[in-house]
């Protein structure tokens, strides 16, 4: 019987190191050694009694809730104050796109077919 085991491991090993004969190895840069890591001189343990006391805890956690809430609120009237005056700049170009329209073809804005589109250019006798 110990025979038999032994020529059974000689041939899954000669039949292991024929399959890895075939198998291409590369080495993966993303793979490294492991490196010890090194403290900074100001580390110091923490002792195991550094455990809060629960109503500091909680009142530390209200506080934080507050401020976030206070946070909250700033930005969402900072994001209306800039909503409102994107909404004034893009009335505004619009208003001026429309008076340029109108100041280069004046019956241009009165149909909505578009097959010409008004553009300003200097007469030739203006450029020199």
């Amino acid at each position: 019987m110990d025979q038999i085991d032994s020529f059974y491991k000689k041939e899954t090993s000669k039949e292991a190191l024929k399959a890895c004969k075939e198998i291409c190895f590369i080495k993966s840069p993303s793979l490294f050694l492991a490196e010890s890591i090194t403290l900074p001189y100001e580390y110091s343990s923490l002792s195991t009694d550094t455990f809060q006391n629960s109503d500091d805890i909680f009142s530390s956690i209200s506080e934080i809730q507050v401020s976030s809430l206070k946070n909250y609120h700033n930005l969402k009237t900072n994001v209306q104050t800039w909503s409102k005056k994107l909404e004034q700049w893009e009335k505004l170009a619009e208003e001026k796109h429309l008076f340029q329209a109108k100041k280069l073809a004046p019956g241009y804005l009165d149909t909505k077919q578009r097959l010409l589109m008004p553009i300003s250019i200097k007469h030739p006798s203006t450029i020199s």
